[in-house]
């Protein structure tokens, strides 16, 4: 046994005897009746974790945060602090992540840092970027080819060239040294082996020579990613034995592989899809999200139960967080099923409500009390997948808004934001685009929801527990930053823009001179991607239409014309590298599903049909 099994085993003595519950990290969280004396009979009672490795993955704040309240929580709530290296390391922070029993990782996103020698992450950006720019001086090849040139690596966009033999032969020593030193540190520990978070790989004809037909029809480079990673990993397990090296199915490479197998020194692989909708079960035929998500768990189940691969699931549901989504129901169909594959360890991401967040990120810290719901139950059934639901679910809301006010109106208030969540059309979760605003569409949802709150803040004014009141005015407060914004957003940003028939011929050369487009309505006051102003420069749009086709006549607004950049000549090339003019269409019976469409100034085209859940249609024309 593991010194942290005591951990758990003395806290499980508290939970069982004294009635303890740890619901949210902190004091706020922690319930128990004061007892002259706590009875523990003689017994020997053992339990083992349905999941044997559970953990959270942390997001947004600083890595040197000490989150001493989170990782007690997860202690309490048998779960493992798993933290970076650099934060073991630290000073302040080794000795108590050492006693909570955190388990450590280092690697990452990390072809980069192993072909520029940057061991462990130890040099600073500054001499990182100089070292690597060195490198491409001297030795480009060891670069990709992107668009018919050799290019530096940056910001995580591309990987090395990982065909070429000197590159395997520098970042697989690089990994040796690196797995020398963090085991000597932390013995334990395990390495993150994984391609830089970007998805361009090199296009050079011995790089595409290794991606089959199949892959190469779907954009994919499975087969390539997983022979680069098994050389690595193959060298560095021979020097370094006993070294525990981890990878993912990530981005372009997530479908379980066919033409070549993961090495077996890997000592688990983790499904990584950050895409999964949370509206829907994994495994709802009706989800066009979830469809090839499901598949894919079925494929790599398949695979493990027949070469014994260690999975782990990956859940991305902080992009949920942050607007207070009821996915608790959901989430934990979806971790019975993962248990029913086979699925060795489970790892959703959040962000730590006791972490040290920048000015732009601080609402971050209120993510965990959106999904406080779904992050206990996570636990429960992390351990014992046989958790009664229903008991378990009553008892911490009664707990945290008090009877009084579960009573009076917030069981009604959860029940209520859970199905007009579920019943809303389309997907959501990351990368979805379903508005989320559209929850409040059916006429009285709102008021009824406010009616709830107001009836369970007026109960809870009497609790003799103060924390009640202030539980049921922070649900009242996230439902306002969350679901009400989102839908006055939603409202406000409606645009309506009329296409008038086409009257008479137009020539399609950039000149918007003809009647009908100087009758057309024009749309403007477009916003910023990221932000919340209007962009500098405007683009203004017009529309007009006959029976077999839609015309656009747009005129882009650039005060430096010399910056457009218009390189990419071939039809369906990836033209979105230039300076571009994007449309997307969808109609209501299309679902979530649309046509996109992006031109740079050549007139050089990319269009394709995107369905939820399936591989882009670049075939369509």
């Amino acid at each position: 046994a593991e010194p942290i099994g005591v951990l758990y085993g003395a806290y499980e003595v508290l939970k069982r005897y004294g009635g303890i519950r740890w619901l949210v990290p902190g004091d706020d969280g922690e319930y128990f009746t004061v007892k002259p004396t706590i009875a523990v009979p003689e017994m020997d009672i053992i339990s083992n974790p349905s999941f044997e490795f559970r953990t959270i993955n942390w997001a947004a704040a600083s890595i040197l945060s000490p989150i001493w309240d989170s990782w007690d929580w997860m202690v309490r709530n048998n779960l493992r602090p798993f933290e970076g290296h650099h934060t073991y390391l630290n000073e302040a922070l080794h000795d108590g992540l050492a006693a909570r029993g955190a388990e450590i990782q280092a690697g990452g996103h990390c072809f980069s840092n192993l072909l520029g020698g940057n061991n462990l992450g130890g040099k600073t950006r500054a001499r990182f970027k100089q070292d690597l720019e060195t490198l491409y001086r001297e030795h480009p090849e060891y670069f990709p080819v992107i668009n018919g040139r050799r290019v530096i690596l940056e910001n995580q966009k591309y990987q090395p060239c990982t065909t070429h033999p000197e590159v395997v032969r520098i970042m697989s020593e690089n990994l040796v040294g690196n797995l020398r030193e963090f085991c000597s540190q932390s013995p334990a520990g395990r390495y993150r082996l994984v391609n830089d978070d970007g998805t361009g790989w090199c296009e050079c004809e011995k790089c595409r020579a290794q991606d089959p037909a199949d892959e190469t029809a779907g954009r994919l480079v499975v087969t390539r990613y997983w022979s680069f990673i098994n050389q690595l990993a193959e060298k560095a397990c021979a020097a370094v034995p006993g070294a525990r090296i981890n990878s993912i199915a990530y981005q372009n490479y997530q479908a379980a592989p066919k033409h070549v197998l993961p090495s077996q020194s890997l000592s688990t692989v983790e499904l990584s899809y950050n895409s999964i909708c949370y509206r829907h079960a994994l495994d709802d035929p009706s989800c066009l999200a979830n469809r090839k998500y499901y598949q894919q768990y079925l494929d790599w189940a398949a695979l493990a139960k027949q070469h014994g691969y260690r999975l782990v699931a990956y859940a991305q549901i902080d992009s949920l967080g942050a607007v207070n989504m009821p996915i608790e129901d959901v989430f934990v169909h979806d971790i019975k099923l993962y248990h029913k594959l086979g699925i060795i360890g489970l790892r959703p991401q959040l962000e730590p409500v006791d972490g040290k967040y920048s000015d732009a990120r601080s609402h971050y810290k209120e993510t965990w009390y959106g999904m406080w719901q779904t992050l206990y139950l996570f636990t429960q059934y992390a351990w014992d997948i046989d958790r009664d639901y229903p008991s378990i679910y009553e008892e911490i809301n009664t707990l945290y808004y008090g009877d009084k006010a579960w009573e009076a109106g917030m069981r009604d208030f959860r029940a209520l934001l859970r199905q007009a969540f579920q019943e809303t059309p389309g997907c959501y979760g990351h990368g979805h685009s379903s508005p989320l605003g559209r929850c409040l569409d059916k006429p009285g949802v709102q008021d009824t929801l406010l009616r709830h709150l107001a009836a369970a803040e007026a109960a809870a004014a009497g609790d003799p527990d103060p924390r009640a009141l202030r539980h049921v005015q922070r649900e009242r407060a996230l439902f306002a930053r969350t679901w009400e914004k989102f839908r006055s957003d939603y409202l406000a940003n409606y645009r309506e823009i009329t296409a008038y028939r086409k009257s008479a011929p137009i020539a399609i050369d950039g000149v918007l001179d003809e009647p009908d487009w100087r009758n057309a309505d024009v749309t403007s006051n477009f916003k910023l991607t990221r932000g919340d102003g209007l962009a500098k420069a405007q683009t203004y749009v017009r529309v007009t239409y006959e029976p077999e086709a839609i015309y656009f006549g747009v005129e882009a607004m650039e005060p430096d014309p010399d910056q457009i950049k218009a390189e990419i000549t071939e039809h369906d090339g990836p033209v979105w590298t230039d300076s571009t003019v994007e449309l997307f269409l969808t109609h209501p019976d299309l679902g979530a599903s649309y046509y996109q469409l992006i031109f740079n100034a050549k007139g050089t085209v990319f269009d394709r049909f995107v369905r939820p859940g399936s591989d882009p249609d670049v075939a369509f024309e």
